[in-house]
């Protein structure tokens, strides 16, 4: 229960940075698709609350998945501790141009340095990781339910995002999606 609990500090972490950071973005100027916003908090919420939320361990939610054991408590909160770092060098990077939602920012620049070197959606593949830890600390369904919900949900916000770069960046936005994949590096 420890290793959980570091999880969850480190998810705690992760958020205050996040609100640090995000003061003084750029002032948005374009966000498509009001409900699509609302969509993607919803699912983004209910996958942090099937982490954390003991009573939804519930029928086949709570059906244990990973043994109860040092290695795979260790070995998942290695996995969250490097998604959160990997996270926050992507946010650090990204910097300003930064949008929880899909829009674009005054004065917006295409960012493909450090993570965004690496693939073009650092941030969620740093949450991915650190929900991916956490299900492994956690050992049941509902941290498996938890990374498929979110994984569905950056890849439809993935493919607005792209769709909007791709306008902006006519020209340099094809290159950079032809030599850096989107979420694992030589994968996808």
């Amino acid at each position: 229960m420890t290793c959980l609990r570091l999880t969850m500090a480190c998810w705690l972490i992760l958020w205050a940075y996040w609100v640090f950071y995000s003061i003084g973005n750029k002032r948005t100027v374009y966000q498509p698709n009001r409900w699509g916003r609302v969509l993607m908090a919803a699912l983004t919420a209910l996958s942090y609350l099937l982490l954390y939320l003991p009573q939804l361990s519930v029928g086949f939610l709570g059906w244990r998945l990973f043994p109860r054991n040092d290695f795979a408590s260790v070995a998942g909160l290695v996995l969250c501790v490097t998604g959160v770092a990997f996270a926050m060098w992507a946010r650090r990077t990204i910097n300003t141009n930064w949008s929880a939602m899909v829009a674009l920012k005054e004065d917006h620049e295409l960012v493909r340095e450090g993570p965004y070197a690496i693939v073009r959606h650092p941030i969620y593949t740093g949450l991915l990781l650190s929900a991916t830890g956490t299900a492994i600390v956690l050992g049941e369904v509902r941290g498996a339910a938890c990374v498929v919900l979110m994984a569905a949900a950056f890849l439809w916000k993935i493919s607005l995002e792209e769709c909007l770069m791709r306008k902006q960046f006519s020209e340099a936005y094809p290159a950079y999606e032809s030599r850096v994949k989107r979420l694992f590096p030589f994968l996808y």
